[in-house]
């Protein structure tokens, strides 16, 4: 309680701040909690269930000269890692600040810059790319632990045309410099004439300046990529794909490859048609498509898959591992039952796209049931139940697991359960 007054506090005194420069008209406070409880087991040698929490707390000021500020400070962290007592000795502590506030949050935001539709946010912020597929804020992830960017983001909207282009620095090199640095470079447009068909185009560039050994160059990811979607009466679809190119150095460093290139492909559609009645159901079909490869058997070749980048998007608990080098099919369906009440379940396969030396591609089916309560305008409760049966590849260590790097071998056991309930609540 203590850290979120000192937090409320330092957004008062900041927005105090720029009242030397811009009139203050309004103040507005608000936040999140998200408290989940979780039970898997199958993953790891032993079960494991806590229960994690995040807690958000924000101040926006608005000032004249449309001119915001946006201040906002988190906290995640598993229930009994801060608690400040021993039952065996009595000793009572202060708590850790392995687990503290942090500042998520801090842009100044200007709107109709010169008289036009010209918008700059600049500072720390949540950054969202269309759905979500590479670009997102984590929020629909296992682990919702949150992302944002300290970034810069231009954009010009229009009533059917936004354009935007935006700079974020990732990872600072010491010392402070470019060398060794990791930026992130992004233009988009987004056409919205109205259903049934909406548009959005994308590049994004990754440099990374860290040279990891004599012979190795920096490093260069360019992603292109188009999302359509739309709905017309009853049929709703959205679909996605993205090349990739550039040079792999950083990457090809582990595998001793100097000429290591990012060369991939990835695509995700799904359709869906929702039926007229009391429930209200909807039936959908999807798939998902990330290219890789696997030289594991080739000495001095890189194994290099699509890159995720930071998507916001996990379809399968196996996919909290950043699968790619693989590809999914699914079904589902949706329905309201009753007032307040929605419940969805799912059923996944997934297969690898290079096995390398594996004797199977299969890396399991899926089977998902989520259930949300909306007890009120700001209070929600889910439950959901994901059970994997794993595939026949999983065993051999299949190279699926973060962004195709890693192996599929760590599970202990033919099924794997992963269960919650969470509280929603937001003010």
């Amino acid at each position: 309680m203590r850290r979120f007054v000192v937090m409320e506090m330092g957004c008062i005194l900041l927005t105090v701040s720029f009242m030397a420069f811009a009139d203050l008209q309004t103040v507005e406070t608000g936040g999140s909690l998200r408290i989940r409880g979780i039970y898997q087991s199958g993953l790891i040698p032993n079960n494991e269930n806590f229960t994690a929490q995040r807690t958000r707390l924000h101040t926006r000021a608005v000032f004249s000269d449309n001119v915001s500020v946006f201040i906002e400070f988190d906290a995640y962290n598993a229930w009994g890692e801060d608690f400040r007592s021993d039952y065996l000795t009595g000793a009572d502590r202060r708590p850790s600040n392995e687990n503290g506030v942090n500042v998520f949050q801090a842009y100044v935001n200007i709107e109709e810059i010169a008289g036009t539709p010209l918008q700059l946010r600049l500072g720390r912020q949540e950054i969202v790319l269309g759905d979500g597929w590479l670009i997102g804020n984590n929020e629909d992830k296992l682990a919702f632990t949150g992302l944002s960017f300290d970034a810069a983001h231009l954009s010009y909207a229009t009533e059917i045309v936004t354009a935007g282009a935006l700079y974020a620095r990732l990872a600072q090199g010491p010392p402070i410099g470019d060398e060794g640095s990791v930026d992130l470079y992004s233009a988009y447009v987004n056409y919205t004439p109205g259903d049934p068909f909406a548009l959005l185009g994308y590049w994004i560039f990754i440099h990374d300046a860290f040279q990891p050994a004599p012979g190795f160059d920096t490093t260069n990811l360019h992603t292109i990529g188009v999302n359509v979607s739309g709905e017309t009466g009853r049929f709703d679809y959205t679909a996605e794909a993205a090349y990739q190119f550039g040079d792999a150095e950083r990457a090809g460093f582990d595998f001793n490859d100097a000429n290591a290139p990012f060369d991939n492909w990835a695509a995700t559609a799904e359709a869906g048609y929702t039926i007229d009645g009391a429930w209200k159901p909807r039936l959908s079909l999807g798939a998902n498509y990330f290219s890789g490869e696997d030289h594991r058997n080739e000495p001095g070749r890189a194994s290099i898959s699509f890159n995720r980048l930071f998507s916001n998007v996990e379809y399968v608990y196996l996919d909290s591992t950043e699968l790619s080098n693989c590809w999914m099919i699914h079904a589902g369906v949706e329905a309201a039952p009753l007032e307040k009440w929605t419940i969805s379940a799912t059923l996944y396969h997934l297969d690898a796209v290079d096995k390398g030396t594996a004797n199977s591609r299969d890396l399991g089916w899926e089977t998902g049931l989520l259930a949300t309560y909306e007890y009120s305008n700001d209070l929600a409760f889910e439950i959901a139940w994901y059970h994997w049966l794993r595939g026949g590849g999983v065993e051999d260590g299949l190279l699926a697991a973060s962004n195709g790097f890693d192996s599929t071998d760590g599970c202990y056991t033919d099924h794997v359960d992963y269960f919650y309930i969470e509280a929603k609540l937001s003010f």
